[in-house]
This record gives structure tokens, sequence and C-alpha cells, in this order.
């Protein structure tokens, strides 16, 4: 009996070690521990520090639209060029898991002068939904939880790439809105 215990507990723990991934990084871009997005942009052309604020408004609104029960908007301060918003991902669901993350929101701040532009993103919180044996458990959680992992296992990579790219296609919109020229002969 002990033979089938020690073999089992064997065999479960290397099917458990498989999926380890030694050696890699995260794929995201993290600062004190935190996942964290930042960068500072010159804006082409002669730009003002309202031209940039109101364009990145109408950004947010083509993209990150209000609905009744959400606005982006958490802080919207023109006279000092500073705009926070609170911006809401795509669900990720791994291949092969049991588990997905829903209601992913982050943080962003968005600061403006003449000329350029800087943005800030961090705060990145989601809903787990996990299923096991035929029952749903759903749990607030935070994204940094991954950068205190001692060992990434490949669905956490999967996880965190998908993040990554929802994050950077985020980012180069904006930019490219932000490139768009203001016209004034319409």
């Amino acid at each position: 009996m002990k033979k089938v215990s020690f073999i089992s507990t064997l065999l479960f723990t290397i099917l458990l070690n498989i999926g380890l991934v030694n050696g890699q990084t995260q794929p995201i871009s993290t600062k004190n521990g935190t996942i964290f997005y930042e960068g500072v942009i010159t804006a082409t052309g002669n730009v003002t520090k309202q031209d940039l604020f109101r364009k990145t408004k109408q950004w947010i609104a083509s993209y990150h639209p209000s609905t009744p029960t959400y606005s982006p908007i958490q802080l919207e301060d023109e006279e000092n060029g500073i705009l926070i918003i609170q911006i809401n991902l795509d669900k990720i669901q791994c291949d092969k898991c049991n588990y997905s993350y829903e209601n992913i929101t982050f943080s962003g701040k968005l600061q403006f002068k003449n000329g350029k532009y800087k943005y800030t993103f961090t705060h990145f919180k989601t809903i787990l939904n996990l299923t096991s044996e035929g029952k749903m458990y759903r749990s607030d959680t935070n994204f940094d939880d991954f950068i205190k992992k001692e060992k990434l296992y490949k669905t956490d990579l999967e996880v965190l790439n998908n993040l990554d790219n929802q994050i950077k296609e985020i980012i180069n919109n904006l930019i490219q809105t932000l490139k768009e020229p203001v016209l004034d002969d319409f």
C-alpha cells in the first residue's frame, strides 16, 4: 500500500511540474513588484497641451465609451493636463485551463505638456473564475500576484502574454490617435 501511495504522489508531482517554466522571465512590464507600463511620447508638430488633452478624451470616448454603469474617466483636470482613467480589458481564457479572468481593469494616468505626453498604467485587477467538479468559484484577484510567484507555469505565461498584448494594443492605439494632426481647415 505504501508503494502505491508513493507512486501516486510521485506521478502527481511529475505531472504538476511538467508545466513549470524555469528561467523564463515574465512577458509583462513591471516596476517595484507591480505590473507597470509607462512611457513619455514626444508629439509630432506644434501640438499644445490642450490639443493632446482633447484628442485623448476623444480616444477614450471612441475606444472605451461610457455606459450607464461605467465611466472610464475618473479625474479630468484640463488646466494641469491630467486625466485619470479606468479601462476594462477583454476576458482572458487560456487553453486547456479550468479558469478564466473576467472584468479585468487597470488604472491609467495620462499627463500632458506642450508637445509631449506621458502614460502610466498600473493597478491591474480581475475576477478569477475557476471551475472545479462542475462548480464555479469566483474571486477578486490582483494580477500583481503573478509577479510574486517563484515559478511560472506555461498557462501563467499564456495569461501574461495575453494581458501584455492587450495593453500594448491600447498603448499603440493611443499613440496612433495622438499622432493624428489637429485640423483647423475643414
